[in-house]
């Protein structure tokens, strides 16, 4: 993932695209995942609203260029110690507005349910529940350990 902190960052990640796109007859990506935003930032202040605007528009580059869906994995900020626990809101995101501001959808993974914390067109949707489900592979990491990647699946699906 190019650092999305770079001038050059839309150009970078449209490269990479094109060449994921020549290794699989043309077909660029549908969808995209920036996991997770502090890693496509490096060095960058979260909270600087001029530099989480830079960042954004290089992703709005890459899915007007390409028309693709792009998914960033962020964190919620530290809970405030000592206090009672709150439901979680979108507000609870890290980091400048940009990011919120540019999102269609804005999910939040919360025990168990992921929770619509906005919705561009306002929709009103009811938490989904959610399990994370290990999928065994035989593929190592970079240190020889097992691997065992998770997806998200309905319960009923894992039951």
């Amino acid at each position: 993932m190019p650092d999305l902190g770079t001038a050059d960052a839309a150009a970078q990640l449209c490269k990479l695209v094109e060449a994921c796109a020549a290794t699989h007859n043309g077909r660029a990506p549908d969808v995209v995942v920036v996991d997770t935003w502090s890693a496509a930032i490096p060095g960058a202040n979260e909270n600087d609203p001029g530099e989480m605007s830079a960042a954004v528009a290089a992703l709005g580059a890459l899915r007007r260029r390409h028309g693709c869906t792009v998914v960033v994995l962020h964190h919620l900020r530290k809970p405030v110690s000592g206090a009672p626990p709150a439901p979680l809101t979108m507000h609870d995101l890290r980091g400048a507005g940009p990011l919120i501001g540019a999102a269609d959808v804005v999910l939040i993974a919360d025990g168990g349910a992921l929770i619509v914390g906005k919705a561009r067109d306002d929709a009103r949707i009811a938490p989904l529940g959610y399990t994370l489900a290990p999928i065994p592979t035989d593929r190592g990491d970079e240190i020889g350990a097992f691997v065992v990647p998770a997806v998200v699946a309905s319960p009923a699906d894992v039951a």
